[in-house]
């Protein structure tokens, strides 16, 4: 018996109740948002589409590196999670992946024309060479006999270590970046956080490599205090924080909007409570110490009407 299409399988795990604005078919979702975002991917890394290799860049669906470029576009990270769920093999990943700027395409281009598109992403980087190491050496430990009564004694265990220890460079850059943002956070806006590492994260904006780990620092930064959001937030670039102040979302990197968002609603938070602590302490401090009660014209004491007659007629002998 033969079983679903592929194409069919990976529509309705992507669209298991589809509506009525949704693509009716793969075929329609390639059309209207797989096949632009390609584009928009291979213009983004090679910066034109003008060269044979920018045409048909020969993007691989089973490749790890060329997933993590494409996970930043919502449509492609869709179907990579669909692609996840339903188990396929690189096999039939292939099998299904044959539209404009895919490996096919640029495979079967080569075929009809004769000639090899080469890739120049690795252009201008040097030839890795495996450095010559010593073998490594094995650990010596050796722990005396001791008494466990004396456990806590530090002096008590001899134990000797070869290798040297090893020092993380995160350490340091992670020093570096919060000395730097409290010194921005107190009005230094001259501050440079740190040249290599605005480099870095402006690479790794550009090339999409952040796309995978988003996920994992949002969730991070949102189970953390509103302190530390404020601290990642010294971290983003400045036109990104003034961007999304103004709610130019559009111009924003999807990835880098949850942060954001969680970002700008902590300081319209703490922007609140400060308002509503000053309005407080005006209303307390204009308020007086003593509030006059108002002097009765009148007595609530009533007297029996057999007295009050009584009374009136004595008068009036």
């Amino acid at each position: 018996m033969k079983g679903q299409p592929i194409d069919q399988l990976v529509y309705e795990q992507m669209f298991p109740r589809p509506k009525t604005f949704d693509p009716q078919d793969f075929q329609a979702l390639l059309q209207r948002s797989l096949i632009p975002e390609v584009r928009q991917e291979t213009h983004a890394f090679y910066g034109h589409l003008e060269t044979q290799e920018a045409k048909y860049p020969g993007l691989d669906y089973t490749h790890r590196t060329h997933r993590i470029r494409l996970s930043r576009w919502q449509w492609h990270r869709r179907l990579f999670r669909a692609f996840d769920s339903l188990g396929l093999t690189h096999a039939e990943i292939s099998a299904l992946t044959k539209w404009e700027g895919t490996k096919w395409a640029k495979e079967k281009f080569e075929k009809e024309q004769g000639i090899v598109i080469r890739d120049t992403a690795a252009d201008g980087f040097p030839d890795w060479t495996e450095p010559d190491r010593p073998a490594a050496q094995g650990r010596s430990v050796r722990i005396s006999t001791i008494d466990i009564s004396s456990l806590d004694d530090d002096e008590n265990m001899d134990v000797e270590e070869s290798d040297e220890e090893l020092a993380s460079v995160g350490v340091r850059l992670n020093e570096r970046l919060r000395a730097q943002a409290a010194r921005r956070e107190a009005g230094d806006t001259s501050v440079v956080l740190d040249e290599e590492w605005e480099q870095w994260l402006k690479n790794a904006i550009e090339s999409g490599e952040l796309a995978l780990l988003t996920e994992r620092m949002t969730e991070e930064m949102l189970s953390q205090s509103r302190s530390s959001s404020s601290m990642a937030a010294s971290l983003l670039p400045d036109d990104m924080l003034l961007m999304a102040r103004a709610g130019q979302w559009s111009d924003i990197p999807e990835f880098l909007q949850p942060l954001l968002r969680r970002t700008i609603d902590n300081e319209n938070s703490l922007r609140s409570e400060h308002i509503l602590t000053s309005a407080t302490r005006s209303t307390l401090q204009s308020a007086p110490d003593h509030i006059p009660w108002p002097r009765r014209t009148y007595s609530d004491l009533r007297l029996p009407a057999g007295e009050s007659s009584t009374g009136q007629s004595g008068r009036q002998a």
